[in-house]
């Protein structure tokens, strides 16, 4: 009997933090993907997605590279699954690729702050009307301006991952022979031997 009740206990508090109290379980997701070891299927969309925004593949001076051997480049220059220092990396990516859990990111102790990122993400929403929770599935111009929310952060940690992402993303591409002769560099001095 007592096992029923504990079932049913739980069955109330389930439905009560998946109706009401959406924090909590928004809370719970933020705590999932800190903790769990991500795959690449999960967090190589994301970076995709983050070369299609900081890259302008549009601009008819861009040389025609495509995303997915900038991509191939980079995971070739930072072994991301290869090396356990990159798992912060990995998390990093998860959590951003999180849309809907950005508001979540702060700590309590800056209420300052936590409102400045809250006005910055409802503007966001106002402005990119759309009911998607992650990165990927947002518009081209939408991504834009939700990497940009990241670099305009009160909180130091978001500000640092949008310049890590995107120095990562641009060390990569530049390292690539196929811009230098966009942008009129003709190598490195000493040829290799």
């Amino acid at each position: 009997m007592t096992h029923r009740r504990d079932f049913l206990a739980s069955c109330g508090a389930l439905v009560l933090a998946l109706s009401g109290c959406h924090s909590v379980l928004s809370r719970t997701q933020l705590a999932n993907l800190e903790l769990d070891d991500p795959h690449p299927d999960d967090y190589e969309p994301v970076l995709r997605a983050l070369i299609e925004t900081i890259l302008p593949f549009d601009h008819p001076r861009f040389p025609s590279i495509s995303v997915a051997a900038i991509q191939e480049r980079l995971l070739a220059l930072f072994p991301l699954e290869a090396e356990r220092r990159y798992l912060v990396l990995q998390k990093g990516l998860m959590v951003f690729g999180r849309v809907d859990l950005f508001p979540l990111l702060q700590t309590p102790l800056v209420a300052e702050e936590a409102a400045q990122d809250q006005s910055l993400y409802q503007e966001f929403q106002r402005s990119f009307r759309s009911d998607a929770e992650s990165f990927t599935a947002l518009q081209p111009h939408a991504r834009a301006a939700y990497f940009r929310l990241w670099g305009q952060s009160a909180f130091n940690s978001k500000r640092l991952f949008y310049h890590s992402a995107k120095s990562l993303v641009m060390v990569t591409a530049y390292s690539m022979v196929d811009l230098w002769r966009v942008i009129g560099y003709a190598g490195p001095l000493l040829k290799p031997s």
